[in-house]
């Protein structure tokens, strides 16, 4: 967020082509309810990675509570304060605007993570794929697909994350030499 990453192709690309993912998903198996609770959360990032003292309105924090179906004052006060509990008293703490930055971006990126696994995991409920033993799994890292960047942007992990995976989909493939297909992360 600090300036450096004005531009998030992936969310971009994926807003742009909503009649898209939404056919997509119908045709994967998921409901109509879960199809706008994920198309709202990929709709929020955006907003939320842009966020800092300059911007965090009234009405911001309302649309970005609105899409993720949360309480406006517990939506401000999550993105705008810590408080502690010292000596049996609560202290508020305002984050200053790189702490708010931070909290953001964490925050976001929390929120692509738990969708993303979320899709995933729904996926293979609806396809009914076996869970995989993590003690017998191998995992490859194909070490020319991470670049390496000074300010590593979402956009970057979230392209460094699907390579990984559709690595994994590969060597599994070539594995199980074309048996039933199972998706892992």
């Amino acid at each position: 967020n600090n300036g450096l990453e004005s531009n998030f192709h992936i969310f971009d690309s994926i807003l742009h082509n909503l009649d898209y993912i939404n056919n997509l998903f119908l045709n994967i198996g998921f409901t109509e309810i879960q199809i706008i609770k994920i198309i709202n959360i990929l709709k929020s990032i955006p907003y939320i990675f842009k966020l800092d003292l300059s911007n965090i309105t009234v009405d911001t924090i309302v649309d970005i509570s609105d899409l993720l179906s949360i309480d406006k004052n517990t939506l401000h006060k999550i993105l705008t304060e810590k408080t502690s509990n010292i000596a049996n008293e609560q202290i508020k703490i305002v984050y200053n605007n790189s702490e708010l930055i931070e909290v953001c971006d964490t925050f976001a990126m929390k929120l692509y993570e738990k969708l993303f696994t979320y899709i995933v995991d729904n996926i293979n409920i609806l396809f009914k794929v076996e869970k995989i033993d993590t003690l017998s799994t191998v995992g490859l890292l194909d070490i020319f697909g991470f670049e390496s960047i000074e300010p590593n942007s979402l956009e970057q992990l979230c392209i460094n994350y699907t390579n990984e995976i559709l690595q994994q989909f590969v060597v599994l493939l070539i594995i199980n030499k074309l048996s039933p297909i199972r998706i892992v992360y």
